[in-house]
């Protein structure tokens, strides 16, 4: 299926009301799939939205929803209905989580994408699918994980390769080293640009370290092996970082 027709596709589902989610949350906890494959169907257009706010003119959509699918993925199979909160508001952290890593990282778009149809794509380069790799909470999720332990080391070594400016675009933006995450705008009025170049200035610095990860052998899924990052309590899609 081309991204064009996922697009397309993705809202044959409508949304749940309040009783249909309950009940088939209650199913997914019990180990119906049918039940988690409708929960996160019913979600698949609030993924876009949220890749949407990540899109640029050098930024690859298919590749921010594809990751916001699998955080999406991760917040259905965590939620708690008896808690009161809608799954739309637990999913967003996660969401947003796999679309931020997706954005400096890429992603495997087969995995991603495949969760539209049946949860049941192959991963790449395993033999595994990801209603599998899901159903054991022992495994690390693909996407997970990609700023902690190992991996925060070659990311730090990654940033020392960026142009200052970026780096530091970079740095507030997705709230790196113990900072709290900054929007476009309050960054050029703290720097002196506009928010537009920013942005241009972030997908550039995200471009870099694209490049230097790939030199490391560290872009995409098989770069999350190492480890997994804990999930967020009281979230929607594990650590919380918001635009």
């Amino acid at each position: 299926m081309s991204f064009d027709c996922y697009l397309r596709d993705v809202g044959r589902d409508g949304p749940l009301s309040r009783e249909e989610e309950i009940r088939l949350a209650r199913r997914c906890r019990a180990g119906d799939r049918a039940a988690r494959n409708r929960l996160v169907r019913s979600n698949l257009k609030f993924v876009i939205a949220i890749a949407k706010e990540y899109a640029g003119p050098h930024v690859n959509l298919c590749e921010l929803v594809s990751g916001g699918n699998l955080g999406l993925l991760a917040a259905v199979e965590r939620f708690d209905p008896d808690r009161g909160a809608r799954l739309v508001t637990y999913a967003k952290a996660y969401i947003r989580k796999g679309v931020q890593e997706a954005l400096i990282w890429g992603t495997d778009h087969r995995a991603g994408r495949g969760l539209f149809v049946s949860l049941q794509d192959p991963l790449a380069k395993r033999d595994r699918t990801m209603s599998d790799i899901v159903a054991d909470r022992a495994q690390p999720l693909p996407g997970s994980g990609l700023l902690q332990g190992e991996l925060l080391g070659a990311l730090e070594d990654c940033m020392a390769e960026l142009p200052g400016r970026e780096a530091e675009i970079i740095r507030l933006y997705f709230g790196l080293s113990g900072c709290s995450p900054v929007t476009l705008g309050a960054i050029g009025a703290r720097i002196g640009v506009s928010s537009e170049r920013v942005r241009q200035l972030r997908d550039r610095g995200i471009a870099r370290l694209r490049a230097g990860a790939r030199r490391r052998g560290l872009e995409g899924a098989e770069a999350c092996r190492p480890g997994s990052r804990p999930a967020p309590v009281s979230t929607p899609p594990h650590r919380v970082v918001s635009k």
